[in-house]
């Protein structure tokens, strides 16, 4: 789901062996652009905002496994036949 700032939110996966780390990958995520809006230690992961230009380098910063857009859901109105 885009934010109305033209930013994108994702989702960041730490890799195995910087688990322990994850305060530093925040800092280096945020200093990479990320708006960071969770971090969740006990299953490695991250979650934040940042402008679409960015996350080639975000994917680049030591630690992180991969960099996943938020996926945007519509079950469609009420009335509707499909859902």
């Amino acid at each position: 789901m885009a934010k109305r700032d033209g930013k994108v939110r994702v989702l960041i996966t730490i890799d195995d062996e910087h688990l322990n780390d994850i305060d530093r990958l925040v800092k280096a995520c945020e200093k990479a652009g990320l708006e960071v809006e969770s971090s969740l230690e006990s299953i490695g992961t991250i979650t934040g905002a940042i402008d679409p230009d960015k996350l080639d380098e975000l994917s680049r910063v030591p630690g992180v496994a991969g960099v996943e857009r938020e996926g945007e859901y519509d079950v469609g109105p009420p009335d509707s036949d499909l859902q």
